[in-house]
């Protein structure tokens, strides 16, 4: 990419794709280089996603723990709001006058790391043995 700026750009165009292949990317990035930007009426020929779906990952999480931490998210997390929205909630100021978030408390109260991104879809469920 001639204009490094714009990584953020072509990122943000690759994350509304339906699909997305090295040769996509290659695509908009040549689009970039010979016009500057990321034109809205691209002549690319990639649907857009309908759908942005969550995956959140517990990773390391305990066996002997997941019986307590499935009760503690039915006691702490609304029924009326998402776990990526609770997640990101405000929990504290540590000692060192840095904001945590509910994320954070968890990891520190189960032992583990939880990992979260999100995926462009087609279809607003996720199929089984579909790539994500």
């Amino acid at each position: 990419m001639n204009d490094k700026s714009k990584a953020e750009d072509v990122i943000k165009a690759v994350d509304t794709l339906e699909i997305s292949t090295i040769d996509i990317l290659k695509a908009i990035v040549d689009e970039v280089n010979i016009h500057g930007e990321i034109s809205e009426h691209s002549m690319l020929n990639v649907p857009k996603a309908r759908y942005k779906i969550d995956i959140i990952k517990f990773d390391d999480l305990k066996r002997e723990d997941f019986d307590d931490f499935k009760q503690f998210m039915k006691d702490h997390v609304p029924a009326d709001e998402s776990l990526r929205s609770w997640l990101d909630k405000p929990w504290r100021v540590n000692e060192e006058n840095k904001q945590e978030d509910n994320q954070d408390m968890i990891e520190d109260k189960f032992d583990m790391n939880c990992w979260i991104t999100q995926i462009a879809s087609s279809s607003p469920v996720i199929i089984k043995g579909q790539h994500s």
